[in-house]
């Protein structure tokens, strides 16, 4: 409107001039502003405003805050209210002085009036222009304080995260810098502890009246103070000096008269000892045999049991037998399940396949005895609600059945969750060209086998409560679809049996011996053998005294030679990926280093006697 009034008052008022006036008025900057030309900058130029000049359109869309949409509105308003407009003021102004210096345009529609209009429309354009820049700035401001806000959000957050991760860090260090006190020297995991439960199991003949006893070894560097409790009479101290081993008889303490009656001996000790029983601790020539005894930690509560079967003689049955000693501090529930009819303590007795049940105080023990001639206990399942110390074996086995002559078996058994699936099975120390009987017990049902080398049905399938026997003079690695028991166990002394003649030492494998005056060498003992996830890299093995001959087996990852006492073994026989070595040892405790894990097992014989067990266990 303001251009076409301009351009009437030129025509009219001074028609002579109308060539120059159109000429002059053509130049001024209004025209491009009517008809919508380029004015010569760039558009970018006219709505540069949102981020050229301040760059908060860029900060406001880089950090995310949500401010993108007040940004736009700021850059509209600014296209729309103020990029056409900036130049304007000036261009009018211009229009004006040159038209009042030239014209003289009368009172009606003079230059004046035209020229305050302008006036008008600048200041409008002006108002809209510090509108705008006012929006502007306010956006501007807005977008700032909000990028701010974010931006302190975020080193709020960070500094949230890095305090979190200082003070867990923090806590790590507290955790581990904490002082607790000093460790608990007794909790060794393995067979070495402060705390184990000792039990007088059935024998045959004298040995069943010949005392029971106790070897203790210290394998520390400082003297252990240990207190054996037996279930009669008060409680018995001995200090046991670092390395050394003490003998402690304890008489002939039998099975109670009466259920539950029987109760065990405990020893406490004030630093990790390692304790075996000896049953009995006078080895005269007849039946006996030794366990190790495992601490309170190795203890389970689940057991599967390997024993021997039950053999008649003409005026007696030798038993297989299982005892059962309560460990907690409480009483605990037992259940076991017998494969076989037994005698339960002294008067009750349980069906073959059923389950007998009992409360445990600590210490009490609950014995399982067979009851017809080829019964056996092995494979019997024992469960409890808190741990318990098993034991099992034989009065006096023959292993085989049908050979003579029998000898005491026992051993503690290692928890199901201390078996393996894998064993690697070494044979005893021959004393002639006998083999070595292993005894394998499943926990789970269609467990396979299968050995390498080969010394058995590739793929034999067995199950719970039937034991599975291999019978071989080699040593082998035995692998299990699922965990599996093995004991080994050393054959009588006039095996094979049959053609064996004492009279003139003919067709008998094992060999009489000079230093015993009549009779076989050696007779049944059974080992329990340890899995290798059991094994460790130093063993304090303890021997027991009263026999023979000793001997070491020790099962090593091939190529690392195990030292006992700092001396090298030697004569390895290559077994897969294991090395197996064996030689003789003599009585006491003796300390077994090797740079990997292995397994140990001692034993063993003396004349028409023998003993043996695991010689230790790592922690599982």
């Amino acid at each position: 409107m303001v251009v076409s009034m301009l351009h009437r008052q030129c025509l009219i008022a001074f028609a002579p001039l109308v060539v120059a006036v159109l000429s002059a008025c053509n130049q001024q900057s209004v025209f491009p502003y009517y008809f919508g030309a380029d004015t010569g900058g760039d558009a970018s130029d006219t709505a540069g405003l949102d981020s050229s000049s301040d760059g908060s359109g860029a900060d406001a869309e880089s950090d995310g805050s949500g401010l993108p949409d007040a940004e736009a509105d700021s850059s509209v308003d600014v296209e729309v209210d103020g990029g056409a407009l900036d130049d304007a003021p000036d261009g009018t102004d211009d229009v004006a002085a040159d038209s009042d210096a030239d014209v003289d345009v009368g009172p009606e529609v003079g230059a004046d009036a035209d020229v305050s209009e302008l006036d008008a429309v600048d200041a409008d354009v002006r108002d809209a222009d510090a509108d705008a820049d006012a929006d502007v700035r306010d956006a501007d401001a807005d977008a700032d304080a909000d990028v701010r806000d974010a931006d302190a959000d975020a080193d709020v957050d960070a500094r949230d995260a890095d305090a979190d991760a200082d003070a867990d860090a923090d806590v790590r260090d507290a955790d581990a810098d904490v002082d607790t006190g000093p460790a608990d020297p007794c909790a060794t995991g393995g067979h070495a502890g402060c705390s184990f439960f000792a039990v007088d199991l059935p024998n045959y003949g004298q040995a069943g009246i010949d005392p029971f006893g106790l070897e203790i070894l210290n394998p520390g560097t400082t003297a252990a103070v240990v207190t054996v409790v037996p279930p009669s009479g008060g409680p018995t101290e001995y200090t046991v000096a670092a390395g050394a081993v003490q003998a402690v008889s304890l008489g002939s303490l039998g099975i109670g008269t009466s259920p539950l009656a029987t109760t065990a001996t405990r020893v406490a000790s004030s630093r990790p000892v390692i304790v075996a029983q000896a049953n009995p601790t006078v080895f005269a020539g007849y039946s006996s045999d030794a366990s190790l005894l495992l601490p309170y930690p190795a203890l389970g509560t689940h057991y599967v049991v390997s024993s021997w079967p039950t053999r008649d003689s003409t005026s007696f049955q030798l038993k297989s037998f299982v005892a059962i000693v309560g460990a907690t501090g409480g009483s605990v529930d037992v259940n076991v399940r017998v494969p076989y009819a037994a005698r339960v303590d002294v008067s009750g007795s349980v069906g073959a396949g059923e389950t007998v049940t009992a409360t445990l105080l600590e210490g009490q023990v609950m014995y399982l005895q067979s009851l017809a001639a080829g019964s056996d206990l092995s494979g019997t399942v024992v469960t409890a609600t808190g741990p318990v110390a098993v034991f099992a074996g034989h009065e006096c086995a023959n292993v085989p059945t049908d050979v003579s002559f029998c000898d005491h078996m026992e051993e503690q058994q290692l928890p199901v969750d201390a078996l393996g699936a894998e064993y690697v099975l070494t044979r005893f120390q021959a004393r002639g060209t006998e083999p070595t009987v292993f005894r394998v017990m499943a926990t789970e049902p269609g467990t396979t086998l299968t050995t390498s080398p080969s010394v058995t049905t590739a793929g034999a399938t067995i199950r719970p409560g039937v034991p599975f026997d291999i019978t071989t003079t080699r040593d082998f690695v035995l692998t299990a679809s699922a965990p599996v028991a093995v004991t080994a166990m050393t054959v009588s002394s006039e095996y094979p049996g049959a053609g064996c003649d004492r009279t003139f030492d003919t067709g008998c494998a094992i060999p009489e011996d000079s230093r015993c005056d009549a009779g076989g060498f050696g007779d049944p003992t059974s080992v329990v053998v340890v899995p290798p996830s059991l094994y460790r890299t130093e063993t304090t093995v303890l021997v027991a005294s009263g026999f023979l001959d000793n001997y070491i087996n020790v099962v090593a990852p091939a190529g690392v030679i195990p030292t006992i006492d700092g001396i090298p073994m030697t004569s390895a026989v290559r077994v897969g990926a294991w090395d197996v070595f064996r030689q003789s040892i003599g009585t006491g405790g003796h300390t077994v280093l090797a740079s990997s894990p292995v397994g140990t097992a001692v034993y063993g014989y003396g004349c028409g006697i023998s003993w043996g067990y695991f010689g230790g266990i790592g922690a599982r």
